[in-house]
Parts: structure tokens; C-alpha cells; sequence
């Protein structure tokens, strides 16, 4: 399983790559939205996508691809926002799911392999 992991803070780039690469899965990196926009496709089974970010936000991500996400990938949305405030953008946006910031091993390893999406710290 290919996962594509975008967030600007590269030491939670570096550990949560860590973690998923030695549960096997292929791991690709993007530093900001205008980056993850041009590597999200149909090759990609799971986006992690930060909210907050600098150039484009996760946000304006998933306005642009629009419902285009959702014959490509299974995104979800990673922040340090409450549960309620995340709840709100998965469900405006048609991500999958959310990640709750800070997270641990665990949290990261269901939301990319099973079918629970929604992790809350």
C-alpha cells in the first residue's frame, strides 16, 4: 500500500515515515499542498493530510481537487484542531477521516490500515 504523507514539519515527516515503512508500507513525502497536488493519483491508496501548512493548506487542497479526491485516494486529514473542528472538515470536504495531532504509532497505523479513519488524540 502506497501512502502519501503531507505535512511542512519534517521531523513528524521522519518519524511517522519511520513507522509506517516498518509496518511495510511505501511511503512518499510532499512538504506543502502545492507539492501534494502534484503527486496525489489514482497510484496512491491513503493521503495524510496536514490542515495547516504554508502556500496552500490541506484545506485549499481539498477544495481544489474537489470530488476528484475520491475516485483517486482516501484522504485523510491530520491537525492539531479539536475533534469537533475536524469532524467539521472531514464532513464539509469528503476526506475519509482525521488524525488528531499528536498522535502515536498506534493512531497512525489504524487510520492508514483499517477501516477505522477517525483517530482523536
Amino acid at each position: 500500500m502506497k501512502i502519501l504523507l503531507v505535512d511542512d514539519d519534517p521531523s513528524l515527516r521522519i518519524l511517522a515515515s519511520a513507522i509506517l515503512q516498518n509496518a511495510g508500507y511505501d511511503v512518499l513525502h510532499a512538504i506543502d499542498g502545492e507539492d501534494a497536488l502534484g503527486r496525489i493519483s489514482a497510484e496512491v491508496d491513503v493521503v495524510l493530510l496536514d490542515l495547516h501548512m504554508p502556500k496552500l493548506s490541506g484545506s485549499d487542497v481539498l477544495r481544489q481537487l474537489g470530488d476528484r479526491h475520491e475516485l483517486l485516494t482516501r484522504i485523510v486529514v491530520m491537525s492539531a484542531a479539536t475533534e469537533d473542528e475536524l469532524t467539521t472538515v472531514v464532513t464539509s470536504s469528503g476526506a475519509r477521516g482525521y488524525l488528531q495531532k499528536p498522535f502515536n504509532g498506534a493512531q497512525l497505523l489504524a487510520v492508514c490500515g483499517s477501516g477505522n479513519t477517525s483517530v482523536a488524540a
